[in-house]
C-alpha cells in the first residue's frame, strides 16, 4: 500500500507541502484503490473530443458494472454529426460538440462498435478515417457535390465516399442504449442521469469568489466533496476543462506554477481518480494519493477535505505519441494527464478566438483579452452526486 504523506498545516489552502511519514494504524484497513477502470486510451484525429469523452463515459460504466470492456465507435458518432449539419445545409462542418450533444445523438441514432462500423480501425488507437472523412466533405463543400445539393441522397452519397463504404450494409448493427443491460437498469438511463455541474468559473468584479466554504451557493468546496463522492463510490465522470500546452511537463502533469495560464481550447475527458488533502483536529494535513487507500481515509477526505489533482483518461494518445507527453497513471498504463489544483481550480486569461477543441488551436489567438475563467468549466455527475 502506497504510504500516506502528511506535513505540519497552519490551515486549509490549495498548495500543501507534505513531507514522509508513516501511517497510522487504521491506514491499512481494507485498502481500496479510487481508481476506476477505463478502456484503451485513444488517440483522436479531429476536435471531436466530446465524443471520446462521452464513449470513453460508457465504456467506463460498462465497465464498472459488468467487467465487459467494449469499444464503442467515435468514428460513427461523428458520421451522423457530419450527416446531421449536411442535412441541415451547413456551408461548413463544426467537429465540437458536448456530452449533452453526444447523449442526443445516441437516442436518435444508437450505437455501434468500431468492429462493426470501421472493422480495419478496430484495434487502431487513431482513426485516420475520421481525418480522411473530414477533409473529404470539407472539399466537397467547397467545389463538390455539397456545394449545391444537400438533398438526403446526395449527403448519404457523398459520407459514404467520405468513410470509404456503404452505410447501408452495416446499419443493421446499431445498437440502442436501452438494449445495454447494467443490473436493474440500461445505458440509456445512466446517461439520461448525468447533470453538468458547473464549477464556479468567473469572477465577479474582479474578485476571487468566495473559496473554500460551506455557506456559499454551489461552492467550490461543494463542488470538490461532490466529485470526490462519486469516484469514491466508482462512479464515473467526466471533467469539461480548458488546454493551455505551456503548462504541460514532460510527465504528462499540468501545472501552473510559474505560469500564467491562456486558454488554447476546450477538452472533455473521463476522471479516473484524484489525490486530496485534509487537516485533522490536531492541524496536521494529511494528503490522500492515488492508489490503494483506506475507507477511512478517503471518508475523512470526503467530510473535510478537498481535491489536489484529477487524474483523467485523455484522447491524445499514449506511449506511441511522443509529441504529447502523458501520464502514467497508478496502474501502469499512459495516456492520462495529471491535472494539478491549481491548475484546475485557477485562473485563466480567455482570448478572443479561442476554439472549441484544443485539437482545433493551429493559428496564434487574437491578443484582445476577454475575460477570466478557472481551468475547470465543468464535471458532468451521476444522479444523486
Amino acid at each position: 500500500m502506497q504510504k500516506i504523506l502528511r506535513s505540519l498545516g497552519l490551515g486549509v489552502g490549495i498548495s500543501l507541502v507534505s513531507c514522509s511519514a508513516s501511517p497510522t494504524s487504521n491506514s491499512t484497513s481494507n485498502p481500496s484503490a479510487v481508481l476506476i477502470p477505463q478502456t484503451d486510451v485513444k488517440w483522436q484525429s479531429i476536435g471531436n473530443c466530446w465524443a471520446y469523452g462521452a464513449l470513453g463515459w460508457a465504456e467506463a460504466v460498462i465497465l464498472a458494472d459488468t467487467g465487459l470492456t467494449t469499444n464503442f465507435s467515435e468514428s460513427y458518432m461523428t458520421y451522423r454529426h457530419f450527416e446531421e449539419q449536411l442535412l441541415a445545409g451547413t456551408g461548413k462542418l463544426e467537429t465540437g460538440g458536448s456530452f449533452q450533444h453526444s447523449r442526443v445523438l445516441i437516442a436518435r441514432y444508437g450505437l455501434m462498435y468500431e468492429g462493426d462500423f470501421l472493422p480495419g480501425e478496430a484495434a487502431d488507437s487513431k482513426s485516420l478515417v475520421q481525418e480522411k472523412a473530414l477533409a473529404y466533405i470539407e472539399e466537397s463543400l467547397k467545389t463538390g457535390a455539397l456545394a449545391t445539393d444537400h438533398t438526403p441522397a446526395t449527403v448519404k452519397a457523398e459520407l459514404d465516399k467520405a468513410f470509404g463504404f456503404e452505410f447501408a450494409k452495416v446499419e443493421a448493427k446499431v445498437v440502442r442504449p436501452t438494449a445495454i443491460k447494467l443490473g436493474v437498469s440500461n445505458l440509456w438511463e445512466r446517461m439520461q442521469e448525468m447533470t453538468a455541474v458547473s464549477y464556479p468559473n468567473r469572477k465577479m468584479d474582479e474578485q476571487d469568489l468566495p473559496y473554500f466554504t460551506d455557506t456559499y451557493p454551489n461552492s467550490e468546496l461543494e463542488v470538490h466533496r461532490r466529485v470526490m463522492k462519486a469516484l469514491i463510490d466508482k462512479k464515473p465522470i467526466v471533467v469539461n476543462w480548458f488546454v493551455d500546452f505551456n503548462a504541460l511537463s514532460s510527465q504528462g502533469v499540468f501545472s501552473t506554477e510559474g505560469l500564467e495560464p491562456v486558454r488554447q481550447g476546450y477538452h472533455s475527458v473521463v476522471v479516473s481518480d484524484f489525490t486530496a488533502a485534509y487537516v485533522d483536529d490536531a492541524g496536521t494535513t494529511w494528503t490522500v494519493p492515488e492508489g490503494p487507500i483506506s475507507p477511512e481515509f478517503l471518508a475523512k477526505a470526503l467530510e473535510r477535505g478537498h481535491i489536489t489533482s484529477l487524474i483523467v483518461k485523455n484522447s491524445w494518445g499514449g506511449a506511441e505519441r511522443p509529441d504529447r507527453p502523458s501520464f502514467v497513471n497508478y496502474s501502469g498504463k499512459s495516456g492520462y494527464a495529471k491535472i494539478m489544483d491549481n491548475y484546475a481550480f485557477g485562473w485563466f486569461k480567455e482570448m478572443k478566438g479561442a476554439p472549441d477543441d484544443v485539437e482545433e488551436s493551429t493559428t496564434p489567438l487574437a491578443p484582445e483579452f476577454k475575460g477570466s475563467i478557472r481551468g475547470v468549466q465543468s464535471f458532468i455527475l451521476p444522479k444523486g452526486y
